[in-house]
């Protein structure tokens, strides 16, 4: 959040708001979620060719007070090209997921207009040529949503077994396909179907008073995948405790890091990526509980890799590559033999440091929590 009276931008006053006094960086983030409107974007660049400074700005207008919402990031001086450009998408998709934005469409063609007219055409080939490796996929492996088909004629003899249409992660996603499945089953039904029954998640025509022999039927079962255990103990942290045990354990993270780790946390339930596959039932405690394995995850490696390293995997929030809990010990093995993590883009979208089926210890392993106890947001 810019620390000034005016939005780096000049065009109006910032927040007056007492989340913006409060000096507390969950409050801050709760404050920009629910009040922001009206979101632009500004990138301050003069070519992406060649590294130099830049400025990524993400502004809008409180509902409140009327004053500007600006959050800014200063990205990589190295960078140049594709990378750079992941690297901008990257951060921006979060943001807006964190805002709700639900027009995926709409949200491309704004990252599009965001850069120089002269660079749009490249801007935009990139995009279309790379946008699956670009965002991770949403690793949360708890439900999926399978389209079944079924039906029946029995004065036909036939009698169709239940068979998958296509499964889906997203519910939304299934109910679209849905939607398409059954527009283009209308085109093809017969007149003896003359009983229509429907919903969100189902479609059935069947023949009155004979609906049993003859229908056809599409819906979609959800169904909970089995076989993975919690990587995390369930333990949790307040904004307080956790900037405290950063600070104290790998205090090269900055504050910088810690703010870009809690606003990760706040990314990753605002997109229902609990740490634990399903809710505590509580906001803040799904925030607190990321929050911990985030902690343990880092000082995992800490134990393992030593300071330096565990400081470097720590550094990548700023540069909007966020580990879960569970990538970070494969990256630090790959950082102790390269000396670098220069694909680290890569890796996290092939999955390579993907080590979900490992626990990680405890946070009381590493830590004495008792020191934090009586700490609270």
């Amino acid at each position: 959040m810019c620390e000034k009276k005016m939005c780096l931008s000049g065009k109006r006053e910032l927040c007056s708001c007492e989340a913006l006094k409060a000096g507390d960086i969950l409050t801050l983030l709760l404050h920009i979620r629910e009040n922001m409107r009206d979101m632009e974007w500004e990138f301050d660049y003069t070519s992406l060719s060649r590294p130099e400074h830049r400025r990524l700005c993400a502004s809008g207008v409180c509902r409140r007070c009327g004053g500007c919402l600006c959050s800014s990031i200063e990205l990589d001086d190295t960078a140049a090209g594709e990378e750079l450009l992941e690297m901008a998408y990257r951060h921006l998709y979060r943001y807006e997921r964190n805002m709700s934005c639900k027009d995926f469409q709409s949200f491309r063609e704004r990252f599009v207009d965001m850069f120089h007219e002269q660079d749009r055409a490249f801007v935009r080939e990139w995009l279309n040529r790379s946008l699956e490796t670009v965002c991770r996929n949403n690793k949360q492996p708890v439900r999926i949503y399978t389209i079944l088909r079924s039906g029946a004629d029995a004065d036909r003899g036939i009698f169709t077994n239940p068979y998958a249409e296509g499964s889906y992660c997203s519910r939304e996603r299934a109910r679209e396909e849905l939607a398409r499945l059954v527009e283009e089953e209308k085109g093809n039904l017969s007149e003896r179907l003359d009983t229509i029954d429907e919903g969100e998640d189902y479609w059935e025509a069947c023949e009155g008073g004979y609906a049993a022999a003859h229908f056809t039927r599409l819906e979609i079962v959800t169904s909970e995948l089995a076989g993975f255990s919690r990587p995390c103990s369930p333990e949790a942290l307040s904004v307080t405790q956790f900037t405290r045990i950063m600070g104290d354990c790998i205090p090269d993270c900055g504050r910088l890091g810690v703010f870009a780790w809690i606003a990760f946390a706040v990314y990753c339930i605002e997109g229902g990526q609990y740490i634990h596959l399903e809710s505590s039932g509580s906001y803040e405690r799904d925030i607190q509980e990321w929050l911990a394995g985030v902690c343990a995850g880092l000082l995992n490696v800490r134990r393992e890799f030593g300071t330096e390293i565990a400081a470097r995997i720590c550094g990548l929030a700023v540069q909007s590559d966020c580990l879960y809990p569970w990538e970070m010990y494969p990256a630090a093995e790959r950082l102790k033999e390269r000396g670098n993590l220069d694909d680290i883009g890569e890796l996290i979208n092939s999955g390579e440091i993907d080590d979900y089926g490992t626990p990680i210890p405890p946070l009381s392993d590493f830590v004495d929590l008792s020191k934090y106890s009586g700490e609270v947001n």
